[in-house]
């Protein structure tokens, strides 16, 4: 989820993720299946699955319009953090590298 949110998309609260976001799928000590299986019978238990449709909607749509620009987004920033290392190298004029940005 921490992973989604980095690239820009908005991450459903109705469950705690950052609990079991970071714990390895082969864990011995915890499972995370049981975590999560734990977190939506709780959250079934207070909302009805087609409230949090009704309420999650616009945000999955803009979520959906993020993720098919992701490539040229990507493209973007990659281009963005070439012109830096070129003007931070001072090689932002030369010419053998004006392809990059």
């Amino acid at each position: 989820m921490k992973k989604f949110q980095d690239l820009g998309m908005i991450v459903p609260d109705y469950i705690d993720w950052h609990i079991w976001d970071d714990i390895p799928v082969d864990q011995l000590n915890y499972s995370k299946i049981n975590i999560i299986q734990r977190q939506l019978l709780k959250l079934f238990s207070k909302h009805k699955i087609v409230d949090i449709a009704e309420d999650w909607y616009p945000y999955a749509l803009r979520n959906l319009e993020k993720f098919k620009n992701l490539a040229s987004r990507c493209l973007e920033e990659e281009k963005e953090i070439c012109r830096w290392i070129l003007t931070s190298t001072h090689h932002l004029s030369n010419p053998k590298f004006q392809s990059f940005y």
